[in-house]
């Protein structure tokens, strides 16, 4: 068990940042955002342009939090 709750985004966001140090022949393909809203997505696919060019998915449990 975890000593403190943290959540996914952040976890992997973790994992990603640390990747090359443990993994160098392996890539970490790592793409997300966290958005709070359809104004935030729209801002957010304005500078990261993977957003308009690929399917992207929604962690249902958190949509309506």
């Amino acid at each position: 068990m975890a000593q403190k709750a943290i959540r996914e985004y952040d976890a992997k966001s973790i994992l990603a940042k640390h990747w090359d140090k443990y993994f160098p022949d392996f890539t970490y393909a790592y793409e997300t955002v966290m958005v709070q809203n359809g104004t935030d997505l729209q801002a957010l696919a304005k500078s990261k342009a993977w957003l308009n060019e690929k399917n992207v998915g929604c962690k249902t449990r958190y949509a309506f939090w």
